[in-house]
């Protein structure tokens, strides 16, 4: 009989909650979710139709990976909560889409990167954040955040978010060396055949791309800034029981 119950409830888990169902603030959640959704989809689409059909000389090469992969992420996570028949955090997709949104709309679509100096650093600080956040979140549905302590839970945190920033890199520069993109800066050809190092000139085969590291290190130490505020921010809501937007996602991520 017990176990007959426990199938039971296993089912009755894994069943998707329909819409109606949810509370008013996961309503709202939801909604608002969804309205991201489609602005990131929407806003792939244009832009993977817009530059190569009528600006195909657009100066940056990754613009239409950039499309495709936010039309990927305006239908995934709905494809994931089919499989699993269940709904992902509200929460969760905001802190995504937010940043897609800011990266992917306004950084690669209204060319904010390339307008706006800083604009890339800042959003390589975002993804620090928004990296962290997802490292809650996975603490949480593992159900191992409860059992951590307070400077555990700090520290995986951070570390899972530098992790992310370090395979986003090798994946701009696995990018870069394929298909000739711009992630990591504009190439450098050796032409005389010699570079400087300090007051010494080293030979070079000519003809040598090198990349500087600058941009890099830049987006490396801005994502571990994104990270760092992130952990201050978990670090201040455990040590003071206050809730501070966290509290409300992480009983978002537990449901």
């Amino acid at each position: 009989m017990e176990n007959t119950e426990t199938g039971e409830n296993r089912k009755q888990k894994k069943k998707r909650t329909p819409f109606k169902e949810l509370e008013k603030r996961e309503k709202i959640l939801r909604v608002i979710a969804v309205c991201m959704t489609g602005v990131v989809f929407v806003s792939g689409v244009v832009s993977a139709i817009y530059y190569p059909v009528f600006a195909p000389d657009y100066p940056t090469p990754n613009r239409l990976g950039v499309s495709l992969g936010m039309i990927a992420l305006g239908v995934a996570p709905y494809i994931l909560e089919l499989i699993i028949r269940n709904r992902l955090s509200s929460f969760l997709l905001i802190f995504v889409y937010i940043f897609a949104f800011f990266s992917g709309v306004l950084g690669c679509c209204v060319d904010l990167y390339n307008k706006v100096g800083w604009y890339d650093l800042l959003i390589h600080g975002v993804f620090g954040y928004v990296g962290a956040a997802v490292a809650l979140w996975l603490l949480v549905v593992t159900k191992n955040y409860r059992g951590l302590n307070t400077f555990g839970a700090v520290f995986l945190v951070f570390a899972v978010s530098l992790m992310l920033g370090t395979l986003w890199e090798i994946f701009e520069f696995t990018m870069d060396s394929l298909f000739g993109n711009d992630g990591q800066g504009w190439p450098i050809t050796i032409i005389s055949g010699f570079i400087d190092k300090g007051s010494t000139q080293i030979p070079v085969d000519s003809g040598t791309i090198v990349r500087a590291i600058n941009d890099t290190m830049e987006d490396i130490i801005m994502n571990t800034i994104g990270a760092l505020v992130f952990s201050v921010h978990l670090l201040i809501h455990r040590l003071t029981k206050k809730n501070l937007l966290l509290g409300s996602a992480i009983d978002n991520f537990e449901n």
